[in-house]
């Protein structure tokens, strides 16, 4: 299955790709695609121009997950006109849209049903020697038709692993790490350059959470009263 056609419109942004709405298989299956780079043709791969490709590492942690309902289906990756690409199954609103939809915030209620599924997801992450790295709304969306109640987290393009393949133990603790992942959602230890690991996704998900249901960081309050 190769991708025809990438349309201009953006579903969402993450820190390493775009997410683009695409066409693809004989009976025009709407599906999501990400390309490596913009617009869709290009002519080099981007580590040809000096930008590292994170699409194929992306795949290979989706093909890990594979099977999970949290996690969307991959019908296809590689390269097609000059780019990475990787056509996923068709999503609906990421969690910061629909926040945005609804007013700015989340009731309790709905914060606690959507924990439970994020949790699910980042547990069977854990569970496979991987750590996501980039717990945010952005990278949750819903899905759509008979799975619109279900959470799916289709962004593991930062994603590592922590078991060490090769071993099967658990890589050693280091400091002196640049962070990844989005700042205002990360742990402290991110922010203090240590190694991250599956605490630092709990504690991401708990700071999303907040945010969905404040609408806010309570950090930014207590710097306005300041």
């Amino acid at each position: 299955m190769l991708p025809l056609q990438i349309r201009s419109s953006v579903d969402g942004c993450s820190t390493a790709s775009t997410s683009t709405v695409c066409v693809a298989s004989i009976n025009s299956t709407r599906f999501s695609g990400k390309a490596a780079s913009a617009p869709y043709t290009v002519e080099m791969p981007p580590e040809e121009e000096g930008k590292v490709a994170t699409i194929p590492h992306e795949a290979a942690l989706h093909k890990l997950l594979r099977g999970h309902y949290a996690f969307p289906c991959i019908f296809w990756s590689g390269i097609d006109g000059g780019a990475h690409v990787m056509i996923m199954e068709r999503l609906g609103a990421t969690l910061e849209q629909l926040r945005r939809f609804c007013r700015g915030r989340f009731s309790l209620k709905t914060v606690c049903m959507l924990a439970e599924q994020m949790i699910t997801s980042i547990e069977f992450a854990h569970s496979h020697g991987i750590i996501i790295r980039d717990i945010k709304p952005e990278n949750f969306a819903m899905g759509i038709g008979q799975c619109a109640d279900v959470v799916y987290l289709f962004d593991v393009g930062l994603g590592k692993l922590y078991i060490d393949p090769t071993t099967g133990l658990h890589k050693p603790f280091r400091e002196g790490r640049v962070g990844v992942g989005t700042p205002r959602y990360s742990s402290p230890n991110v922010h203090a350059e240590k190694e991250q690991g599956r605490r630092d996704d709990i504690i991401s998900l708990g700071h999303s959470l907040l945010y969905l249901l404040q609408g806010g960081f309570l950090g930014r309050e207590f710097m306005r009263r300041a």
